[in-house]
Parts: C-alpha cells; structure tokens; sequence
C-alpha cells in the first residue's frame, strides 16, 4: 500500500469520525457532552456490578467446597471479565461464576478452553437450560457411548414448552457452536468398502448429539 493510499484511508476514517460525532452532537443537543459522560458512567457502573456479582458468586462457590482458589491466566480472566461485565441474566451469570471458579480452583483438573468464554456469551438463558438438561442425561451414560446418545428434539419441546421452530432456531445455534451434532456425524459413517472411503454426515434437525466439546464446556460452566 502506497503512502498516498494510506493517507487516504486515514481521510476517510477522519471524516466518517467526523460524521458520526456530528450525529451525536444532534441527536443529544445542547446536552450533548453531559449526557455522553452519564450514559459513558452508567454503562461502565452496570458492567462494574455484574463483574462484581459474578466475583462474589465464583467465591461462594469455592468457599462452599473449602477450596482457596488459585491464580487464573491472565488471558482467561480478563476474557471472562469481558465479556460477564456484559450479562444481566442470573442464570447465565451463574455460568460465568461456575467457570471462573473452576479456572480458579488448583484442583481442576478438566481443560478450559478460551473459546469457551466466547461460546458462554452467545448463549441466551433458554439455551442454558437446554444445555443443563443435556448434561443431566449425558453424564448419566457409559462414556464410550455418551456421544452416540441420540437426543430428541420433540422432547425438548414438551420440556420447555416451546415451538418447533423456536427450538429448530436454538439447534441450529447450538450445531454452529459445535455443542450439538447432526445425527450420526460423530466419528463419522462410511459409505462402500475400504478404508479410503470419505465420512458423510447425515443432518436431520429432530435428533442430535452432544459433543465432546460440548459436554466439557458444560462440565466447566457447573459449580466445582
């Protein structure tokens, strides 16, 4: 990229700045300056307490459990801080707590991965739910046949009270989180003889399974 390019894209990142400043300064008015620092202050006080009340939870959680809790990465923290400032739901709170202190628990022995604190912030509390309830029947089962379980989709329809739909949309965001899977795609199925013959996946929207990724996410988001 030339030097005149450069200072071209720089023009126009100024001048869209420029634009969008402007559209504040209108859409605020006279007060435009006070009310930019309150609601700068009032978004910075409601992340603050819900960090604070993830903090206190992940504590009450480990204090209950008598475990002094350890020093967690600094990449894991500030990425569960992140993004927990920004949810206000008890339940999925109540998550982000679990996680903290599992991270901060010396004798955790199951892997944390980062992207499960990505994974955490794109669940909504029914999906949650959802997700306790899978765990609840998959732990439940012999683990070499945990992930062949076959969950149904219509009952989790009775179980929430919820549409077809609805629960079509919260499956398809779970298969693209890689928690859900479609039928028969773990380890794959073959079709013809020999070796060499490439795994097909058979996708059905009314039966899934839970992944390994996704039990262990799961299983680091519940209380030590």
């Amino acid at each position: 990229m030339t030097i005149d390019e450069n200072k071209l894209i720089e023009s126009g990142l100024k001048h869209a700045s420029e634009v969008a400043t402007k559209f504040l300064n209108t859409i605020f008015g006279d007060s435009a300056k006070e009310c930019s620092g309150i609601v700068s202050d009032t978004v910075k006080f409601w992340r603050f307490k819900n960090q604070v009340n993830i903090i206190i939870k992940a504590k009450q959680f480990l204090d209950e459990k008598g475990i002094a809790p350890g020093v967690v990465p600094a990449k894991t923290l500030m990425m569960i801080m992140e993004k927990a400032g920004l949810e206000d739901s008890p339940s999925i709170q109540e998550k982000w707590a679990a996680l903290l202190a599992n991270a901060a628990n010396p004798s955790h022995t199951k892997t944390i991965l980062p992207s499960f604190v990505s994974i955490l912030s794109e669940l909504s509390s029914l999906e949650v739910g959802i997700l306790d309830k899978t765990f609840q029947t998959a732990s439940a089962i012999e683990k070499n046949k945990r992930f062949e379980f076959q969950f149904s989709k219509q009952a989790f329809i009775q179980e929430f009270k919820i549409t077809s739909d609805d629960f079509d949309v919260i499956s398809n965001n779970l298969m693209r989180l890689n928690i859900f899977a479609p039928l028969a795609s773990y380890g794959g199925m073959r079709a013809g003889e020999g070796n060499t013959t490439a795994p097909f996946v058979l996708r059905s929207d009314d039966l899934f399974h839970l992944t390994p990724l996704g039990y262990s996410f799961i299983e680091n988001c519940r209380r030590p």
